[in-house]
């Protein structure tokens, strides 16, 4: 209804008394009653046994009556029973109390055809005594704001379907008849194309002969193949007024002519891309164009079934995502383990064994460190796209995680596992090319055989594991069988990391010392810390039995600042204890070099010992510096500004890069043991030494030999020129105690500490461990 004929509370109260005013008024109540007619409201009076006084135009074309025909008439004789049961009862109810009754809107079918929503409003009409004697109602027609909601409610509908992931086809299905619902005399489909968008795969029609569905299997889609071809090739809604004269229909008509079909209105609805997946159709048997709400469910059904379509692309996604490594395309650990699980199964029903073989690419780690993460996730998609044409058909690859990977191995055509991972990792072995860089590729491996070796994914995961972890400690590119052994040898070393991991954070991480010399005075400047496990059990260990442990299991940075603050708390111990100033000399990490946690190290070990920076040296090896030259500068400078020194650690044992020595921040060349231990016999040895003395002192560095172990060694290095040694001549490394003692006075090492002491010095330190 418009603005201008719809009724407001106020108007229509009024209304109705002046109605129930006029009934003993013939002439006048006539002249109101042909006013009613004109209103688009049914308008209608009822007397107390429910007859009709009075009903307007509109209530008589609701009914298909002609004019004045319901007059005296009673609900039972014009409506079927349910209505003249809901409207009597409402009658009742006003009747008893004399309060207005306010319908919900009701779908109501018009005799001429059609469909419209009407709401009832009732009002008691009173006499002068104020009891009930008629009542008084208006018919409001609500279609098009029903329209709106029902179409809200479909759109909900679909959206639950949606939100609880029902099937695709499910929705598809319900999309058509929640439409076909909405109008009456329609039955709805749904086309979906191929991927190519070329041909018809799939028809949903439920409300259709089967028959009709199947014939639209195959349909090649274009131009005026049909209403529903055209609307695919264009990609515009179509809408055909009637089969039979249409020319679109001209080679399909046989299709629809046994189902009396005329009208089809077809609409496209879309890929994400934009490209057609399909299109919402519907047909009717009276040949004629839609409506404007026929047009909208139209449109809402294509729309529908477009967010069924996403919804199911999204989900695809988000599956293949979880399932998926999102770097290599390989499957992921949850993937694999339901992939395994399916495997041992077929595996055990067909009674045949397979392998799980567990990898690990070999220092992949200096491949981030060196060139950077970009490079590494190349170089992990380089070497995954190379397994995957490596494998058998029946064989399978996925990735675990980082640089672990896993593969079934299948025993079949006489291979064995075993036999099969080494044609695997012989075919991945060689080595990768990218731009302006070639990495090698080896790979350590631990294999695990079903149903030997376990029966589960768990056990053949955690076996094959333990047999790779044994591989690494033999050597890289190796690989392993599992044996039972492997796993006590494992829970064996689970327990020594988890002991080792408790040494370091509650103290259990010793120290010894051993003395550093200067050879022109004899005078012994300082010490070399060097860490000792004090173990639970074995007792007090060297650094073989749990660096390369700590290395191995990420506790070497940790490691390395525990032994850093022990350090620098003795040394600052001697200075204060004794009055002299010895400095102390602490090893360094690769990794706690590399990722920068020496520098707040060194800052905490200084601030809470109380040591002057000028005794603190730290020693680095030449390889982790020159791996990234740019960044190695940058921390040692930052190391420089706190006032303490730097050492070049095992120097000759490389390829040194005399260029970035240069370059630099250091202040002492550690000469290597190796070099040292043959200068009395090997010529060129002397020769390197002789020249890394001269070249260091020219670059203004002081120079150390390590491992002095004999005079004539000695004498050799002071003839060269050599400012400061260490080794067993001088003294084995000692626990903190007998330094004290040194320092203190008490120890022979105290004496004769010039040049022609040295026997006497290593005669003492021949007693100590």
């Amino acid at each position: 209804m418009s603005a201008h004929t719809e009724l407001d509370d106020e108007h229509r109260s009024r209304l109705l008394t002046a109605l129930a005013t006029l009934q003993d008024d013939a002439s006048r109540f006539q002249l109101v009653a042909a006013a009613l007619d004109q209103l688009p409201d049914e308008i209608f009076l009822k007397d107390r046994d429910g007859h009709y006084i009075l009903a307007n135009r509109e209530c008589e074309f609701s009914l298909g009556l002609p004019p004045g025909a319901m007059n005296g008439r009673q609900d039972l004789e014009l409506y079927g029973e349910a209505f003249a049961k809901r409207f009597l009862a409402e009658d009742a109810e006003i009747f008893a109390n004399g309060r207005p009754v306010f319908s919900q809107p009701f779908q109501w079918t018009l005799p001429q055809g059609g469909v419209r929503w009407n709401q009832t409003s009732k009002y008691p009409v009173f006499d002068k005594d104020g009891q009930v004697v008629a009542v008084c109602g208006q018919v409001r027609q609500s279609t098009e704001a029903m329209q709106w909601r029902v179409l809200l409610e479909a759109q909900i509908d679909v959206l639950e379907m949606l939100a609880a992931d029902r099937p695709l086809g499910e929705v598809f299905q319900r999309i058509i008849s929640l439409c076909e619902g909405l109008l009456e005399g329609f039955w709805g489909s749904i086309l979906v194309l191929n991927e190519a968008g070329s041909a018809v795969v799939e028809a949903i029609a439920p409300s259709m002969a089967s028959e009709y569905g199947d014939a639209l299997i195959g349909l090649i889609i274009d131009d005026n193949v049909g209403t529903c071809g055209t609307a695919c090739y264009r990609g515009v809604p179509v809408y055909t007024e009637d089969i039979l004269t249409d020319h679109k229909w001209d080679d399909y008509r046989v299709l629809v002519e046994p189902y009396g079909l005329h009208s089809c209105w077809s609409m496209p609805y879309f890929n994400a891309d934009g490209t057609v997946h399909g299109t919402f159709g519907l047909y009717s048997r009276q040949p004629r164009l839609p409506s404007e709400f026929e047009s909208r469910c139209l449109a809402l059904g294509a729309r529908l079934a477009e967010l069924a379509v996403e919804r199911e692309r999204v989900t695809a996604q988000l599956r293949i995502m979880a399932e998926r490594d999102s770097l290599t395309g390989l499957p992921n650990r949850s993937a694999f383990s339901e992939i395994l699980a399916r495997e041992l199964a077929s595996a055990h029903a067909e009674g045949r064994s397979l392998g799980v073989a567990v990898l690990d690419i070999d220092d992949f780690r200096l491949v981030n460190d060196r060139h950077g993460h970009t490079v590494g996730d190349a170089f992990l998609t380089a070497v995954s796209a190379r397994m995957v044409k490596a494998i058998r058909p029946g064989d399978v690859v996925a990735r675990l995680g980082a640089d672990e990977f896993v593969v079934v191995l299948r025993e079949a055509e006489g291979r064995d596992a075993r036999g099969a991972l080494h044609e695997f990792l012989a075919a991945i072995r060689k080595p990768v090319d990218m731009p302006r860089l070639r990495l090698g590729t080896s790979m350590t491996a631990g294999l695990a055989l079903f149903p030997q070796h376990g029966n589960n994914v768990q056990e053949l995961l955690s076996h094959a594991t333990t047999a790779m972890n044994r591989a690494k400690q033999v050597g890289y590119d190796s690989d392993e069988v599992y044996d039972p052994e492997f796993s006590r040898q494992q829970e064996e070393r689970r327990q020594r990391i988890e002991a080792l991991r408790e040494s370091i954070a509650t103290g259990g991480i010793d120290l010894d010392f051993q003395p550093l010399m200067n050879l022109h005075d004899g005078s012994i400047y300082g010490f070399e810390a060097l860490a000792r496990w004090q173990h639970p059990h074995e007792g007090r260990l060297g650094p073989g039995a749990f660096i390369p442990l700590a290395e191995q299991e990420g506790l070497i940075v940790e490691l390395g600042g525990a032994v850093l603050t022990r350090a620098c708390r003795e040394a600052a111990r001697w200075n204060r204890d004794f009055g002299v100033c010895r400095s102390v000399s602490v090893n360094v990490s690769a990794q706690q070099f590399s990722c920068g946690e020496i520098r707040d190290q060194v800052r905490h070990a200084l601030a809470e010992s109380g040591l002057d920076p000028a005794l603190l040296e730290l020693e680095l090896t030449e390889s982790m510096l020159l791996d990234d030259e740019c960044t190695a500068i940058a921390i040692m400078s930052e190391l420089k500004t706190l006032g303490i020194s730097i050492a070049i650690d095992d120097f000759g044992t490389g390829f040194s890069n005399l260029g970035a020595l240069a370059r630099l921040p250091v202040d002492r060349l550690k000469i290597d043991r190796s070099i040292i231990s043959d200068i009395e016999t090997n010529d060129a040895a002397a020769s390197i030494a002789s020249a890394i003395i001269a070249m260091g002192q020219r670059l203004g560095l002081r120079v150390l030999a390590e491992g002095v172990e004999t005079r004539g060694q000695m004498e050799f290095l002071r003839v060269n020129h050599c400012d400061d040694l260490q080794g067993f001549l001088l003294g084995r490394p000692m626990p903190s105690a007998d330094v004290r003692e040194l320092l203190s006075g008490r120890s022979p090492q105290n004496s004769g500490l010039g040049p022609q002491g040295a026997t006497s010095r290593r005669t003492a330190a021949g007693r100590q461990r």
